[in-house]
């Protein structure tokens, strides 16, 4: 991603009102792939906040993660592309319109009925 793009990316992220943390995490794993452990080197978020962030960012579909076995399992987490994720907002955008508009005639259908 070139760096024009990517700030473009990052200050929509900012608008759409991901908390910092969110936003940090998401920068890290654009650069690679990362678990727990390491993202916890590279930011300087405390586990507990980790954790919760990435739940957060997993259900808004930012990142993803996969299961690695080994002597036990673990997560390795990574952020989704980009167009993804603009596809994915794009989606949750129009969604939105479309109840706004459902409500919007209902609203219009009552207003219009005589007591």
């Amino acid at each position: 991603m070139s760096k024009t793009a990517g700030r473009w990316f990052f200050d929509m992220l900012k608008s759409l009102q991901l908390g910092k943390s969110e936003l940090e995490i998401y920068h890290a794993l654009v650069s690679r792939p990362m678990t727990i452990k390491d993202l916890k080197k590279s930011t300087s978020l405390s586990e507990r906040m980790l954790r919760s962030s990435i739940d957060a960012l997993l259900e808004k579909n930012f990142i993803k993660r996969k299961a690695m076995t080994g002597k036990r399992l673990k997560y390795v987490y990574y952020s989704n592309q980009p167009k993804n994720v603009v596809d994915f907002l794009k989606n949750v955008v129009q969604q939105a319109e479309k109840r706004r508009l459902k409500s919007r005639e209902e609203m219009l259908k009552w207003s219009d009925m005589k007591y």
